[in-house]
């Protein structure tokens, strides 16, 4: 499991990637982060959705060519705890 990150905004809202914990919480906003989908080559590829927090990676492909889906999920927490997160 990667190392979790959480950004909160002047509002006190905590936005973070899910974890199943969280749920202990209470209730969450859910929001789509991503699709990791795969290609015809057997390779898999990383999408960012079009959430604002992504800025002008919105939408756009972040990583490709992935050899197992495992890689391209462990890719894809990174990147958004790095770059949308911190």
């Amino acid at each position: 499991m990667s190392e979790e990150v959480y950004a909160i905004n002047d509002e006190g809202e905590v936005t973070t990637l899910y974890a199943d914990h969280l749920t202990e919480l209470g209730a969450l906003k859910i929001n789509r982060a991503s699709n990791v989908e795969p290609e015809a080559d057997g390779t898999w590829t990383v999408q960012l959705s079009d959430d604002p927090i992504f800025g002008e990676h919105r939408n756009k492909v972040i990583g490709s060519g992935f050899k197992t889906r495992a890689a391209a999920l462990a890719f894809e927490s990174a990147w958004i705890n790095q770059n949308a997160l911190s």
